[in-house]
């Protein structure tokens, strides 16, 4: 299932995808169970940290938590904790990530801005992201640290997804990934092979050293990733069947 991670004073909560989330305990190199107060942890999607709170959601319900208590979800004047419904939405909620000055709502049919309002009472201003598209799952978006904002291949093609405006890049790679043609090289043979795809192919971003922005694709597996150098803007490709890229520190 899948995983959504949250540091938050101090500690990192996991939350497995409506089954309940749980903290690391260093002392016996165990997972313990946490109980968002509030919160049915079947119906929780997933979590994540902005601004102090942490962040839950449902298909179609945002929660934020108590800044005193991050697991409490029990709505409460007293202690800011609260939710609703996500004005501007169109879909089906899939992924929050945050951003600069608070986070975005990636539902499948756009993408909604919910920057810090200053108010304890209604601490997020909900607002969708003109000419922004919808995302299939969480895989699809990642973080990009030199502008703060995000990457994003959605149903309208490669994004950049600011807390204002959704802007088309690469289009090039849209073209690429969202064909029905897949290309690659057979080294055994020294050829050239063309499938035709009856499928779309799977697809997964992510960011490395702040810097290298890695788009894994393959038919019904990761075989290949194109890698973009954002600061010298350019492009290299790696052939490695693989699960997932991530950042690893020696």
């Amino acid at each position: 299932k899948s995983i959504t991670v949250a540091y938050i004073n101090g500690i990192t909560y996991f939350y497995v995808y409506k089954v309940g989330c749980s903290k690391f305990n260093f002392s016996t190199h165990t997972f313990t169970s946490v109980t968002l107060t509030g919160l049915t942890a079947a119906n929780i999607i997933g979590i994540v940290a902005v601004l102090g709170y942490l962040i839950a959601w449902t298909e179609d319900f945002i929660a934020w938590s108590s800044l005193i208590d991050p697991t409490d979800f029990t709505p409460s004047l007293a202690t800011g904790a609260g939710g609703g419904s996500v004005q501007g939405a169109k879909g089906n909620i899939v992924t929050c990530i945050s951003h600069t000055t608070g986070f975005m709502v990636y539902t499948n049919q756009n993408a909604v801005s919910a920057p810090a309002s200053g108010n304890t009472r209604y601490p997020f201003n909900f607002r969708e992201i003109v000419a922004s598209g919808g995302i299939a799952n969480k895989d699809l978006v990642t973080f990009d640290a030199l502008s703060g904002n995000h990457y994003a291949y959605s149903t309208s093609g490669m994004q950049t997804i600011s807390l204002q405006a959704a802007t088309p890049v690469f289009p090039e790679l849209t073209d690429f990934l969202a064909g029905s043609v897949f290309e690659d090289f057979d080294e055994a043979s020294n050829t050239f092979e063309v499938t035709r795809l009856t499928d779309v192919m799977k697809k997964r971003l992510v960011l490395i050293s702040d810097r290298y922005l890695v788009i894994s694709y393959g038919i019904t597996s990761y075989t290949h990733a194109l890698i973009y150098d954002t600061a010298h803007k350019r492009w290299g490709k790696f052939k490695i069947p693989h699960v997932a890229v991530f950042e690893f520190s020696l």
